[in-house]
Protein backbone atom coordinates (compact mmCIF):
# COMPACT_ATOMS: atom_id res chain seq x y z
CA UNK A 1 0.00 0.00 0.00
CA UNK A 2 1.34 3.46 -0.93
CA UNK A 3 2.41 5.36 2.23
CA UNK A 4 0.83 8.69 1.25
CA UNK A 5 -2.35 6.95 0.18
CA UNK A 6 -2.42 5.13 3.52
CA UNK A 7 -2.07 8.38 5.42
CA UNK A 8 -4.79 9.89 3.27
CA UNK A 9 -7.14 6.97 3.95
CA UNK A 10 -6.49 7.18 7.69
CA UNK A 11 -7.06 10.92 7.54
CA UNK A 12 -10.38 10.49 5.75
CA UNK A 13 -11.65 7.87 8.20
CA UNK A 14 -10.38 9.56 11.37
CA UNK A 15 -10.97 13.19 10.39
CA UNK A 16 -7.41 13.93 11.52
CA UNK A 17 -4.90 15.88 9.42
CA UNK A 18 -2.19 14.04 7.49
CA UNK A 19 0.45 16.08 9.35
CA UNK A 20 -0.87 14.86 12.71
CA UNK A 21 -0.99 11.28 11.43
CA UNK A 22 2.63 11.57 10.32
CA UNK A 23 3.58 12.84 13.79
CA UNK A 24 1.61 9.99 15.36
CA UNK A 25 3.48 7.40 13.29
CA UNK A 26 6.84 8.76 14.46
CA UNK A 27 5.97 9.71 18.06
CA UNK A 28 2.56 8.28 18.99
CA UNK A 29 2.51 9.73 22.50
CA UNK A 30 3.17 13.27 21.35
CA UNK A 31 -0.45 13.25 20.09
CA UNK A 32 -3.45 13.76 22.38
CA UNK A 33 -5.12 10.60 23.67
CA UNK A 34 -8.44 11.33 21.92
CA UNK A 35 -6.63 11.88 18.62
CA UNK A 36 -4.61 8.68 19.06
CA UNK A 37 -7.81 6.73 19.60
CA UNK A 38 -9.35 8.14 16.41
CA UNK A 39 -6.27 7.23 14.38
CA UNK A 40 -6.04 3.73 15.87
CA UNK A 41 -9.73 3.11 15.18
CA UNK A 42 -9.25 4.13 11.55
CA UNK A 43 -6.18 1.90 11.24
CA UNK A 44 -8.13 -1.07 12.58
CA UNK A 45 -10.92 -0.48 10.06
CA UNK A 46 -8.29 -0.45 7.32
CA UNK A 47 -6.85 -3.72 8.61
CA UNK A 48 -3.53 -2.16 9.55
CA UNK A 49 -1.20 -3.55 12.24
CA UNK A 50 -0.93 -1.16 15.21
CA UNK A 51 1.29 -3.36 17.42
CA UNK A 52 4.23 -1.04 16.77
CA UNK A 53 2.61 1.43 19.18
CA UNK A 54 3.59 -0.61 22.25
CA UNK A 55 7.19 -0.82 21.06
CA UNK A 56 7.25 2.92 20.48
CA UNK A 57 5.77 3.46 23.94
CA UNK A 58 8.55 1.44 25.54
CA UNK A 59 11.20 3.44 23.69
CA UNK A 60 9.61 6.84 24.36
CA UNK A 61 8.57 6.24 27.97
CA UNK A 62 11.95 5.30 29.40
CA UNK A 63 12.04 7.94 32.15
CA UNK A 64 11.51 7.25 35.85
CA UNK A 65 10.86 10.26 38.08
CA UNK A 66 12.35 10.15 41.59
CA UNK A 67 10.49 12.63 43.79
CA UNK A 68 12.11 13.96 47.00
CA UNK A 69 11.10 16.83 49.31
CA UNK A 70 14.57 18.43 49.41
CA UNK A 71 18.04 17.91 47.96
CA UNK A 72 19.60 19.36 51.13
CA UNK A 73 19.02 16.16 53.14
CA UNK A 74 22.09 13.91 52.56
CA UNK A 75 20.08 10.70 53.11
CA UNK A 76 18.64 10.92 49.60
CA UNK A 77 21.97 10.72 47.76
CA UNK A 78 22.49 7.01 48.52
CA UNK A 79 18.83 6.13 47.91
CA UNK A 80 18.98 7.89 44.54
CA UNK A 81 22.26 6.10 43.72
CA UNK A 82 20.57 2.72 44.25
CA UNK A 83 17.55 3.68 42.17
CA UNK A 84 19.74 5.08 39.40
CA UNK A 85 21.85 1.91 39.17
CA UNK A 86 18.70 -0.22 38.96
CA UNK A 87 17.15 2.10 36.35
CA UNK A 88 20.28 2.11 34.18
CA UNK A 89 20.52 -1.68 34.25
CA UNK A 90 16.97 -1.81 32.93
CA UNK A 91 17.54 0.90 30.27
CA UNK A 92 15.64 3.64 32.04
CA UNK A 93 16.77 7.18 32.81
CA UNK A 94 16.23 8.59 36.30
CA UNK A 95 15.18 12.22 36.72
CA UNK A 96 15.09 13.92 40.13
CA UNK A 97 12.05 15.99 41.10
CA UNK A 98 12.46 18.24 44.14
CA UNK A 99 8.78 19.00 44.67
CA UNK A 100 6.41 19.08 47.62
CA UNK A 101 3.08 17.89 46.23
CA UNK A 102 0.04 19.83 47.41
CA UNK A 103 -3.41 20.79 46.12
CA UNK A 104 -1.83 23.92 44.63
CA UNK A 105 1.03 22.12 42.88
CA UNK A 106 -0.62 18.86 41.79
CA UNK A 107 -1.65 20.05 38.30
CA UNK A 108 1.86 21.28 37.51
CA UNK A 109 3.33 18.04 38.84
CA UNK A 110 1.05 15.89 36.69
CA UNK A 111 1.82 18.08 33.65
CA UNK A 112 5.52 17.45 34.32
CA UNK A 113 4.92 13.68 34.40
CA UNK A 114 3.13 13.85 31.06
CA UNK A 115 5.53 16.17 29.25
CA UNK A 116 8.55 14.15 30.39
CA UNK A 117 6.91 10.93 29.11
CA UNK A 118 7.42 9.40 32.56
CA UNK A 119 6.99 5.64 32.76
CA UNK A 120 6.56 5.73 36.53
CA UNK A 121 7.23 7.55 39.81
CA UNK A 122 9.18 6.76 42.97
CA UNK A 123 8.33 9.14 45.79
CA UNK A 124 9.87 9.69 49.22
CA UNK A 125 7.42 12.50 49.89
CA UNK A 126 4.39 12.81 52.13
CA UNK A 127 1.48 12.99 49.67
CA UNK A 128 -2.22 13.34 50.64
CA UNK A 129 -4.31 10.28 49.77
CA UNK A 130 -6.45 11.95 47.10
CA UNK A 131 -3.41 13.42 45.32
CA UNK A 132 -1.48 10.15 45.48
CA UNK A 133 -4.45 8.38 43.93
CA UNK A 134 -4.63 11.01 41.20
CA UNK A 135 -0.95 10.57 40.37
CA UNK A 136 -1.27 6.78 40.34
CA UNK A 137 -4.00 7.13 37.71
CA UNK A 138 -1.43 8.81 35.44
CA UNK A 139 1.67 6.64 36.07
CA UNK A 140 2.53 3.65 38.29
CA UNK A 141 3.80 4.74 41.73
CA UNK A 142 6.09 3.15 44.32
CA UNK A 143 6.59 4.74 47.74
CA UNK A 144 10.08 4.75 49.25
CA UNK A 145 10.66 5.42 52.95
CA UNK A 146 7.80 7.79 53.72
CA UNK A 147 4.55 6.09 52.71
CA UNK A 148 0.79 6.55 52.82
CA UNK A 149 -0.94 3.38 54.01
CA UNK A 150 -4.46 4.61 53.17
CA UNK A 151 -3.99 3.27 49.63
CA UNK A 152 -2.83 -0.20 48.67
CA UNK A 153 0.19 1.19 46.83
CA UNK A 154 3.39 -0.81 47.36
CA UNK A 155 6.23 0.70 49.37
CA UNK A 156 9.79 -0.06 50.47
CA UNK A 157 10.66 1.27 53.91
CA UNK A 158 11.95 0.35 57.37
CA UNK A 159 10.18 -0.35 60.65
CA UNK A 160 10.62 3.10 62.20
CA UNK A 161 8.95 2.12 65.48
CA UNK A 162 11.25 -0.84 66.12
CA UNK A 163 14.35 1.02 64.91
CA UNK A 164 13.67 3.91 67.31
CA UNK A 165 12.84 1.60 70.19
CA UNK A 166 16.12 -0.21 69.63
CA UNK A 167 18.03 3.10 69.69
CA UNK A 168 16.45 4.28 72.94
CA UNK A 169 16.80 0.81 74.51
CA UNK A 170 20.52 1.09 73.78
CA UNK A 171 20.75 4.48 75.53
CA UNK A 172 18.90 3.05 78.52
CA UNK A 173 21.34 0.12 78.62
CA UNK A 174 24.12 2.71 79.10
CA UNK A 175 22.39 3.92 82.26
CA UNK A 176 20.81 7.02 80.70
CA UNK A 177 17.42 7.99 82.10
CA UNK A 178 16.71 11.56 81.01
CA UNK A 179 16.52 10.90 77.29
CA UNK A 180 15.36 13.68 74.97
CA UNK A 181 14.14 13.24 71.40
CA UNK A 182 14.84 15.69 68.59
CA UNK A 183 12.02 14.75 66.26
CA UNK A 184 10.89 15.84 62.81
CA UNK A 185 7.50 17.34 61.86
CA UNK A 186 4.66 15.05 62.94
CA UNK A 187 2.83 15.26 59.62
CA UNK A 188 5.45 12.75 58.44
CA UNK A 189 4.81 9.09 59.20
CA UNK A 190 8.45 8.45 60.06
CA UNK A 191 8.33 11.14 62.78
CA UNK A 192 5.12 9.75 64.27
CA UNK A 193 6.52 6.22 64.29
CA UNK A 194 9.90 7.20 65.75
CA UNK A 195 8.12 9.07 68.54
CA UNK A 196 6.05 5.95 69.25
CA UNK A 197 9.21 3.83 69.41
CA UNK A 198 10.84 6.34 71.78
CA UNK A 199 7.80 6.33 74.06
CA UNK A 200 7.48 2.54 74.01
CA UNK A 201 11.10 2.14 75.08
CA UNK A 202 10.75 4.52 78.03
CA UNK A 203 7.50 2.91 79.15
CA UNK A 204 9.06 -0.57 78.97
CA UNK A 205 11.89 0.64 81.22
CA UNK A 206 9.46 2.29 83.69
CA UNK A 207 10.89 5.72 82.88
CA UNK A 208 8.20 8.43 83.16
CA UNK A 209 7.56 10.42 79.99
CA UNK A 210 8.77 14.01 80.30
CA UNK A 211 7.11 16.03 77.57
CA UNK A 212 9.68 18.80 78.06
CA UNK A 213 12.22 16.40 76.57
CA UNK A 214 10.17 15.87 73.39
CA UNK A 215 11.16 18.42 70.74
CA UNK A 216 9.54 18.73 67.32
CA UNK A 217 11.66 20.49 64.70
CA UNK A 218 9.69 21.76 61.67
CA UNK A 219 12.15 20.50 59.03
CA UNK A 220 15.54 18.85 58.60
CA UNK A 221 17.56 21.99 59.22
CA UNK A 222 20.89 22.29 61.04
CA UNK A 223 20.41 25.85 62.34
CA UNK A 224 16.90 25.24 63.70
CA UNK A 225 18.14 22.05 65.36
CA UNK A 226 21.01 23.98 67.01
CA UNK A 227 18.58 26.56 68.41
CA UNK A 228 16.23 23.85 69.68
CA UNK A 229 19.07 21.94 71.31
CA UNK A 230 20.44 25.09 72.96
CA UNK A 231 17.10 25.62 74.71
CA UNK A 232 16.93 21.94 75.64
CA UNK A 233 20.32 21.63 77.31
CA UNK A 234 19.92 24.94 79.14
CA UNK A 235 16.56 23.94 80.61
CA UNK A 236 16.08 23.02 84.27
CA UNK A 237 15.81 19.35 83.39
CA UNK A 238 18.87 18.89 81.19
CA UNK A 239 18.89 15.52 79.41
CA UNK A 240 21.71 13.00 79.83
CA UNK A 241 21.08 11.59 76.36
CA UNK A 242 19.58 12.74 73.06
CA UNK A 243 17.92 10.56 70.45
CA UNK A 244 18.02 12.54 67.20
CA UNK A 245 15.76 11.19 64.43
CA UNK A 246 18.15 12.59 61.81
CA UNK A 247 21.94 12.67 61.73
CA UNK A 248 21.69 16.37 60.85
CA UNK A 249 19.96 16.89 64.21
CA UNK A 250 22.64 14.79 65.92
CA UNK A 251 25.44 16.89 64.39
CA UNK A 252 23.64 20.05 65.56
CA UNK A 253 23.21 18.57 69.05
CA UNK A 254 26.91 17.73 69.41
CA UNK A 255 27.95 21.18 68.19
CA UNK A 256 25.59 22.87 70.67
CA UNK A 257 26.62 20.64 73.59
CA UNK A 258 30.30 21.47 72.99
CA UNK A 259 29.55 25.20 72.68
CA UNK A 260 27.96 25.00 76.12
CA UNK A 261 31.19 23.49 77.54
CA UNK A 262 29.72 20.04 78.05
CA UNK A 263 31.19 16.74 76.89
CA UNK A 264 29.84 14.05 74.56
CA UNK A 265 29.20 11.33 75.68
CA UNK A 266 30.26 11.97 79.32
CA UNK A 267 27.61 14.63 80.03
CA UNK A 268 25.18 13.93 77.21
CA UNK A 269 25.22 10.88 74.92
CA UNK A 270 23.91 11.39 71.38
CA UNK A 271 22.55 8.90 68.87
CA UNK A 272 21.47 9.86 65.36
CA UNK A 273 19.49 8.21 62.59
CA UNK A 274 20.33 7.33 58.94
CA UNK A 275 24.12 6.77 59.24
CA UNK A 276 24.98 9.35 56.57
CA UNK A 277 28.64 9.77 55.58
CA UNK A 278 29.08 12.80 57.87
CA UNK A 279 28.63 10.67 61.02
CA UNK A 280 32.19 9.35 60.88
CA UNK A 281 33.71 12.74 59.97
CA UNK A 282 32.64 14.61 63.10
CA UNK A 283 34.41 14.80 66.45
CA UNK A 284 33.27 12.79 68.26
CA UNK A 285 32.05 10.38 65.60
CA UNK A 286 28.32 9.73 65.85
CA UNK A 287 26.48 6.58 66.86
CA UNK A 288 23.62 6.19 64.39
CA UNK A 289 20.76 3.94 63.35
CA UNK A 290 21.82 2.74 59.92
CA UNK A 291 19.11 2.14 57.37
CA UNK A 292 20.00 0.43 54.06
CA UNK A 293 19.70 3.53 51.89
CA UNK A 294 21.20 2.12 48.69
CA UNK A 295 18.99 -0.99 48.96
CA UNK A 296 15.91 1.19 49.47
CA UNK A 297 16.66 2.77 46.10
CA UNK A 298 17.37 -0.56 44.40
CA UNK A 299 14.22 -2.28 45.65
CA UNK A 300 11.88 0.67 45.05
CA UNK A 301 13.08 1.02 41.44
CA UNK A 302 12.89 -2.73 40.83
CA UNK A 303 9.32 -2.83 42.14
CA UNK A 304 8.36 0.15 39.99
CA UNK A 305 9.71 -1.53 36.85
CA UNK A 306 7.62 -4.59 37.70
CA UNK A 307 4.57 -2.31 37.89
CA UNK A 308 5.48 -0.61 34.61
CA UNK A 309 5.79 -4.00 32.92
CA UNK A 310 2.46 -5.06 34.45
CA UNK A 311 3.85 -8.31 35.79
CA UNK A 312 1.09 -10.58 36.99
CA UNK A 313 2.48 -11.54 40.41
CA UNK A 314 1.19 -9.11 43.07
CA UNK A 315 3.77 -6.79 44.61
CA UNK A 316 4.19 -6.92 48.37
CA UNK A 317 5.49 -3.96 50.36
CA UNK A 318 8.87 -4.45 52.04
CA UNK A 319 10.43 -3.34 55.32
CA UNK A 320 14.22 -3.60 55.39
CA UNK A 321 16.36 -4.22 58.48
CA UNK A 322 18.25 -1.51 60.38
CA UNK A 323 21.23 -1.69 62.74
CA UNK A 324 22.91 0.59 65.25
CA UNK A 325 26.46 1.62 64.36
CA UNK A 326 28.11 2.46 67.68
CA UNK A 327 30.68 5.25 67.64
CA UNK A 328 32.19 7.81 70.02
CA UNK A 329 29.07 9.89 70.75
CA UNK A 330 27.78 7.11 73.03
CA UNK A 331 30.87 4.97 73.65
CA UNK A 332 34.63 4.85 73.25
CA UNK A 333 34.64 1.83 70.97
CA UNK A 334 33.13 1.01 67.61
CA UNK A 335 30.73 -1.84 66.85
CA UNK A 336 27.24 -2.50 65.55
CA UNK A 337 24.20 -4.11 67.14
Amino acid sequence: MNKKATYKEISTLSNVSIATISRFMNKPFSVKKETREKILEAMQKLGMDSSFIENKKRIENNVIIFNIPSLTNPIYSEIIAGAKDCANRNRYSLLISEDVITERSINNFIDMLKTSNAAGLITTNIIPTNLLEEINNVVPVIQCGEHNTALSLPYVSIDDIQASKKAVDYLISLGRRKIAILNGPLEYKYAKDRLIGYQQSLISADIPLDYNLICEIPKINYDIACATCHQLINSKNRPDAIFAVSDIYAIAAIKTIKLNHLKVPNDIAVIGFDNIFLTYMTSPTITSVSQPKYQLGIYSCSMLIQRINKEESPLESMKLETEIIIRESTANWLKSI
